[in-house]
């Protein structure tokens, strides 16, 4: 409730422009359709509660903001008042933490790029994609590539500034004509991230979810596991933390489709197995719940577990990028019984939470060299991810052009209330909806747009809710007649749909 509360406000005075530390109680008063249904639980506490709550937190942070600077925020001692803000990032208003970070960047300031050029050839990186080269990290030639070679020896200070707006150092194109005045940089920087989530490089590759097709994140890329121990490889990514700190740094927004195992890593978050891991591996995670609730599902004994196992398990994993690893020794030889399967499944977790690691502390290093470490660690794992990527804005009149019908026509009542009703809710409950149909959090660029949405009649009462194919980016609409019933329903799958409970 606390978080929720918190949430409310900083939405609240963004939206006014108002400060959250001054803000008065008395004008606490979220909508009816907010409590119904984003900040539900605060319904259960009387107004003059959460007045009273409020207060206690605006004072809390008044007199968090004035020890910020002195106070040990990556401190691990667990009594320490640096662990004990992190652990509580949650009751920080967003304003306190940003004018936090925006002090700490003046302080870290760099001596600017304007001297610092980095010719890009779009001529080789094309060659080198239609010529099918092989994408690994030695061998492709991809953007990516090229400006990590180009700037993989420059101090860290060079990349801490801005000049004429956001740029951070000058791009020439090899063979091309163009003065760059901001242009030739914003569409570098592009091109450089767009190829770390293509099949141009393999440096991160398209996480379980997305390869199966399942549960949600199906657009999200991990490190590639191969890449552990691999001098180039942790260069590489240390560079990829570093575009993330550029990318904060200079307000560029850039898309890294990452999951939330990636950001709760960079601001020092324990990752959860079955919500981070499960967030780019559903189906490791599936399979260690079906083996810890067995019991619950009929498998009672080793006859039983024989029988639905079938001697299929192994004391192997699969990795991230789809091999399997043993986790124990010649454990593919040992098989999983039902008197072991709880040391298989805890061996499994431990696996995959460390999974990444070291790929990760490569990221956060080469973060940390473009924004202080301490500055970001007190933002969760949502607030990093919108600094470094921007919130999403959605085109509704271009979406519409590329949404098909079946049962509906383009003109039916109810297709016109879906999209008067979508089109006046909130950024992030349109986010919302796109992560309930298509199980990614955006829509992608239009220049880059390759699947349309497809709306088909459910056959169904007025009552019943919307129901997705997130495979698809499809879902199927009741015949809503009332502006209400479609607001009702959107919102409910909306803020209760995500994670499997009305989509398949």
């Amino acid at each position: 409730m606390d978080a929720l509360l918190v949430e409310w406000v900083n939405d609240h005075c963004a939206a006014a422009s108002a400060s959250t530390l001054t803000m008065s109680p008395l004008d606490f008063r979220p909508t009816p359709d907010e409590l119904e249904f984003h900040y539900k639980p605060l319904r259960a506490a009387p107004t003059s509660t959460l007045c009273f709550r409020l207060r206690l937190i605006q004072e809390l942070n008044k007199d968090i903001q004035q020890l910020l600077p002195v106070i040990d925020l990556l401190g691990t001692n667990k009594q320490g008042l640096g662990f004990k803000l992190r652990s509580l990032s949650y009751l920080i208003f967003r304003q306190v933490k940003e004018q936090f970070l925006d002090l700490a960047k003046q302080r870290t300031t760099g001596i600017g790029g304007s001297a610092t050029t980095v010719t890009l050839d779009n001529f080789l990186a094309t060659r080198s994609s239609d010529t099918g080269a092989n994408p690994s990290i030695e061998h492709s030639r991809c953007i990516f590539v090229q400006a990590f070679h180009a700037l993989k020896d420059k101090e860290s200070k060079v990349l801490r500034s801005c000049y004429d707006g956001d740029r951070v150092f000058q791009v020439t194109f090899k063979g091309e004509k163009g003065s760059d005045a901001g242009g030739l940089f914003r569409d570098a920087m592009s091109q450089i991230v767009e190829d770390l989530f293509s099949p141009k490089l393999d440096l991160l590759i398209p996480c379980p979810n997305a390869v199966h097709e399942v549960f949600m994140n199906i657009d999200k890329y991990i490190p590639n596991p191969r890449y552990h121990h691999h001098t180039l490889g942790l260069s590489m990514f240390c560079f990829v933390g570093r575009l993330l700190g550029v990318s904060l740094r200079a307000q560029l927004c850039l898309p890294f489709r990452l999951p939330s195992a990636v950001w709760k890593y960079l601001v020092g978050e324990q990752l959860n197995f079955n919500e981070d891991i499960a967030g780019y591996d559903a189906l490791v995670t599936q399979l260690v719940k079906d083996l810890r609730q067995s019991e619950q599902l009929g498998v009672v004994d080793e006859s039983s577990f024989n029988e639905k196992y079938a001697d299929t398990l192994t004391f192997v994993c699969s990795a991230a990028d789809g091999l399997e690893v043993e986790l124990i020794p010649q454990g593919a030889q040992h098989a999983v019984t039902f008197d072991n399967k709880e040391e298989y499944c805890s061996l499994v977790e431990s696996y995959k939470i460390a999974e990444l690691a070291p790929q990760l502390n490569a990221l956060a290093k080469g973060m940390a060299e473009i924004v202080p470490r301490c500055a970001t660690s007190l933002f969760t794992w949502h607030e990093l991810e919108k600094l470094v990527c921007g919130s999403p804005h959605f085109d509704l009149d271009f979406w519409r052009e590329h949404t098909t019908y079946r049962g509906y026509t383009e003109d039916d009542p109810t297709i016109e209330l879906f999209w008067q009703v979508l089109g006046s809710l909130s950024t992030v409950e349109q986010e919302g909806f796109v992560r309930f149909a298509w199980g990614r959090s955006r829509l992608p660029p239009k220049g880059s747009w390759y699947k349309d949405m497809q709306i088909s009649r459910r056959n169904t009462s007025e009552t019943s809710l919307p129901v997705s194919h997130t495979c698809f980016f499809s879902i199927e609409l009741p015949p809503y007649q009332t502006e209400e019933q479609m607001r009702h329903g959107l919102q409910t799958a909306i803020h209760f749909g995500v994670g499997g409970i009305l989509n398949t």
